[in-house]
């Protein structure tokens, strides 16, 4: 039983990490100011903020998926931003 929880955990988070690259360049929308990403008024939204979403559901629901897609999506995105932040501020 833990043995499959761990797999489960463990495949999901390298499904989350290959998503969070897909993610990261379909996000890499360029508008007309020369900003990139989602972005609502001043506020740019990092699309890793689905991990975190997907970490929160995972604890209510105890899924080990979601804590795994979650994981890996976070993961992806901090170690190619050097950061683990989902909200930015713009200029």
């Amino acid at each position: 039983m833990l043995l499959e929880i761990f797999l489960i955990f463990i495949i999901s988070f390298l499904i989350g990490y290959c998503l969070d690259t897909i993610l990261a360049n379909a996000s890499d929308i360029i508008y007309n100011d020369g900003s990139k990403g989602f972005h609502i008024g001043k506020k740019r939204i990092h699309h890793n903020i689905l991990g975190y979403l997907l970490v929160i559901l995972s604890l209510f629901y105890y899924l080990p998926v979601l804590m795994g897609l979650g994981s890996g999506m976070i993961a992806g995105h901090g170690l190619r931003e050097k950061g683990f932040w989902f909200l930015e501020s713009l200029r």
